[in-house]
């Protein structure tokens, strides 16, 4: 007689996350499609999934106790060299640890 065995699957880490998608819309829409409500519902979704996307990788990497401007200067300088959401992931966290040198003690004017 076999029992029954429970399997744990361990949650995707969000780099895994971020390499399968789970942060594009999955909503349908054909780029030559004349229904602007549609584009419309996609292009929200998207802002939608890279504000979590966003906060997500923040979090992961500690730099939600930088100032939001600090955040958002290291956000636009990862999305504009990255070519892909991995390449996001991979730069983040080195430009992090860099500005929180810069901001801890002895470190830049707050």
């Amino acid at each position: 007689m076999t029992k029954n065995k429970t399997i744990q699957h361990a949650e995707p880490s969000l780099r895994e996350r971020m390499a399968r998608g789970d942060f594009f819309s999955k909503l349908p829409f054909h780029r030559r499609s004349q229904n602007h409500a549609e584009w419309q519902a996609r292009e929200d979704d998207n802002r939608r999934l890279h504000a979590e996307m966003r906060a997500a990788i923040e979090e992961e990497f500690d730099a939600t106790s930088l100032p939001e401007s600090v955040r958002d200067a290291i956000w636009e300088v990862v999305t504009q060299h990255a070519d892909s959401y991995t390449g996001i992931y991979d730069e983040y966290n080195p430009i992090v640890v860099l500005a929180r040198l810069a901001y801890s003690e002895g470190g830049a004017n707050r």
